[in-house]
């Protein structure tokens, strides 16, 4: 009966040493995850963008979604500081983050147009 084991990173028979499994070394660990807090930030904050532009609580849920990708992302971001090691995704809360505060600026901005005339 053939027995393996490891050698040089790959899965061998062992009177032989032809390899029986190909693919990544066999101790190779993953990486860290890309962060879904990170990633819904992003959603939310591109996703505002068409609920903005509708009107009455269209509006108001377009406000409400950037409101929720500023907040993911600050939450992301604080995750992937404080475990490096199992999240990753800097970028995409960053981006998130971004794309939150336009939207609520933009909200902003053209509520302040439609009720300066008042």
């Amino acid at each position: 009966m053939e027995t393996a084991h490891l050698w040089r990173g790959r899965v061998v028979c062992e009177p032989c040493r032809r390899r029986l499994a190909d693919g990544p070394p066999v101790d190779a660990a993953p990486g860290p995850a890309v962060s879904g807090l990170a990633l819904a930030s992003l959603i939310c904050g591109v996703c505002s963008y068409p609920c903005l532009c509708g009107s009455g609580v269209v509006n108001w849920l377009g406000l409400a979604i950037a409101a929720v990708a500023v907040i993911l992302g600050a939450l992301a971001l604080r995750r992937i500081r404080r475990e490096p090691d199992r999240f990753r995704g800097r970028g995409l809360a960053l981006a998130g983050i971004v794309a939150g505060a336009a939207a609520l600026a933009l909200f902003g901005a053209v509520m302040s147009y439609i009720y300066s005339d008042l």
